[in-house]
């Protein structure tokens, strides 16, 4: 049976079975296409595709508009049926289409010679070329679409110019490696491979030549220059350094291995400018997001990376000391109209930096840009990872950038500790978006915190209206996971804690290496008389935690539970070393003044105990210890006769 030939790598191309080229002038109509094409046999709803292309509109209008793209395909292609569906789902018979996609893809996952050239002869850059239809959902599933193509190709190339290589033909492969070049001029890694074939070759000029085309692209594109690794390879090859040693790569992980830490540092900016530094932490923070969703890696919390040096140098003895086995840094230059980055990926253990990955983006496509980082990183290092994957873990891209933008100012303010003008930007990013549920998140999340450190008159209303708006998020984007972890600790500290639970393990499933869910955990095993638990809890944090000051709000749990159960030297020790990191903090000096008290230390206790006073905390130690609403009397008398006894009255 003829079939249907659709061409995606590269510009779009409609064959007929009689191979007469079929034209649809309509953006939509290829849109839609290419988007149940790729399904691969698999149907997609209506309901889907009224959502991905047509979402501005309202629903009457999206449905009548869907029948009319479908309706003027059916006519444009004829007989046989190219698309098939019913009122509920539109496909493709995958037998009546041959798709230059799943043939390329198909092909690139042999071993042969022949398979993958046969896979280099089928990619056309860029693929999904005009296809963008300026609605929300569908062009951010073809950014999506695009980089795990993008990445397919410069994969295979790669291998193949090295397959190449290991068959001795050495022209072969700078000609690979040359396509790959073509195909993605912004990737240093193909410079680099492409300077050590030349090299191999003996071809110093050729060698020099590439070096050169790579500064130019650096200096026009990026207004930078090669990174320190690629002139240091540069001058290595220079000097006639083996090729295969160059070329190798740090070998994969097996499969039974624990998953790997990564530690991402701050980013450094080419100027102290706040303008600047609050994107550069913006874009650690939706890294720390994404990659932690993944199940394949465990992500170090932003408190404990975040104090590592952000030279590559000073950074691995901390990472080292945090367990950490890959580093993720950058330096970020913000101009008017767009940002320029170079990110890197290097392994702790050996310093060796695994690649290295420029970009020069327009200001408006900055959410995407993290995405494209995360894949490369996640593919760096397990090569599992697959871009499908990691769709199912990134956030709805919001549908107004100056929000995006404003949350962005928003994060620098909240981990600066300028709660309120976090909270003023939350707000405004809200009016502007009243659909961004990552904006209701965060400003749920500052609401709690500042409310929690402060602990005013008007703790119990801020906590009911964090505890609304994490709500409101959790049912905006059920997958939003700080969203989850806000209901969670709100939902604790007013008491509802069947709430709690089943809000904070839905964080803790949708992110993994979310540690303050742990810590919050930690709190709300406490408050059920699960001491051991809560003990436990806190250790998983502190896995992703070590270094971070932020522990001064979390390790007060571990201490009270410590005392709880009678364990004062243990409870003692913790309790110092939470005020160490946050000495103001009324939770660490509660159980440090209560196991004083214990313990008949009252001189040691009284020290405390002024510092409480100039806290303004209930002079009643029944209700200073009833802060923490346990779900048994009894703990609550527990600490509040400690505190009596230490001299709290």
């Amino acid at each position: 049976m003829q079939a249907w030939k659709l061409k995606l790598l590269g510009a779009f191309e409609l064959t007929s079975p009689r191979g007469e080229p079929v034209r649809l002038a309509e953006r939509k109509a290829r849109a839609l296409l290419a988007y149940v094409a790729l399904a691969r046999g698999h149907s997609a709803s209506r309901e889907a595709l009224l959502g991905l292309l047509w979402e501005s509109r309202p629903v009457a209008h999206a449905r009548q508009s869907l029948r009319q793209v479908v309706h003027r395909l059916r006519v444009a292609t004829g007989e046989p049926a190219l698309l098939l569906g019913d009122k509920d789902s539109l496909a493709v018979d995958p037998r009546r289409l041959e798709l230059d996609v799943w043939a390329f893809l198909d092909a690139a996952q042999g071993e042969s010679l022949e398979e993958l050239k046969r896979a280099a002869s089928l990619y056309g850059a860029p693929p999904l070329a005009g296809l963008d239809v300026d609605e929300p959902e569908f062009d951010a599933w073809l950014r999506s679409m695009r980089l795990q193509l993008s990445q397919a190709g410069s994969a295979l190339l790669r291998r193949l110019a090295l397959a190449y290589h290991g068959e001795g033909d050495c022209r072969a492969a700078i000609d690979a490696c040359k396509q790959w070049v073509a195909a993605d001029a912004s990737d240093e890694e193909a410079y680099r491979l492409l300077m050590q074939l030349h090299a191999s070759a003996g071809d110093r000029a050729a060698l020099k030549s590439t070096f050169a085309a790579l500064e130019s692209m650096c200096a026009a594109q990026l207004d930078s220059s090669p990174t320190d690794d690629t002139k240091r390879l540069f001058q290595a090859l220079l000097g006639d350094t083996p090729f295969p040693a160059l070329v190798a790569r740090p070998p994969a992980r097996e499969p039974e291995a624990a998953p790997p830490s990564i530690a991402v540092l701050r980013w450094q900016c080419a100027r102290e400018d706040p303008d600047q530094a609050y994107v550069a932490d913006a874009i650690c923070e939706e890294l720390m997001l994404t990659l932690g969703s993944m199940r394949s890696m465990r992500v170090l919390a932003r408190g404990a990376s975040f104090v590592a040096p952000p030279e590559i140098g000073g950074a691995l003895g901390h990472a080292r000391a945090l367990g950490a086995d890959y580093l993720i840094g950058g330096t970020l230059r913000r101009e008017t109209d767009c940002v320029k980055v170079v990110a890197w990926l290097a392994e702790a253990g050996s310093g060796e930096v695994v690649w290295t990955r420029r970009y020069r983006e327009p200001v408006q496509d900055l959410f995407s840009l993290h995405e494209d980082l995360a894949y490369r990183i996640a593919a760096s290092i397990e090569p599992s990872v697959n871009r499908v994957e990691l769709r199912a873990v990134q956030r709805k891209p919001p549908r107004d950038m100056t929000a995006y933008d404003i949350l962005q100012r928003g994060y620098w303010n909240f981990y600066q500790g300028q709660f309120d003008a976090a909270v003023r930007c939350f707000s405004e990013a809200i009016e502007r978006d009243p659909g961004f549920a990552h904006a209701y998140a965060m400003l749920a999340l500052v609401l709690y915190f500042s409310g929690q450190v402060r602990r005013t008159e008007a703790w119990r209303s801020e906590l009911e209206q964090a505890y609304g708006l994490a709500l409101k998020a959790s049912l905006m984007d059920p997958d939003d996971a700080k969203a989850h972890l806000v209901l969670g600790q709100t939902s604790s500290w007013l008491g509802r804690h069947a709430e709690a639970d089943d809000a904070l393990s839905r964080a803790a499933t949708l992110n993994p290496s979310l540690a303050l869910a742990s810590s919050a955990k930690s709190y709300l095993s406490l408050m059920q008389g699960e001491f051991e638990g809560a003990i436990r809890n806190l250790n998983v944090a502190l896995r992703y935690r070590q270094s971070d000051p932020g522990l001064g709000l979390c390790l007060p749990s571990q201490a009270l539970a410590n005392y709880l159960m009678g364990n004062y030297a243990h409870a003692l020790a913790v309790a110092r070393r939470a005020l160490a990191l946050r000495p103001e903090f009324w939770i660490g000096q509660q159980v440090l003044a209560a196991t004083l008290g214990r313990m008949g230390r009252a001189g040691e206790a009284a020290v405390v105990l002024q510092a409480m006073r100039r806290q303004a905390y209930e002079s009643d130690p029944d209700a200073f210890a009833a802060r923490v609403p346990y779900t048994d009397a009894r703990w609550t008398r527990d600490v509040s006769e400690g505190l009596a006894q230490a001299g709290w009255r």
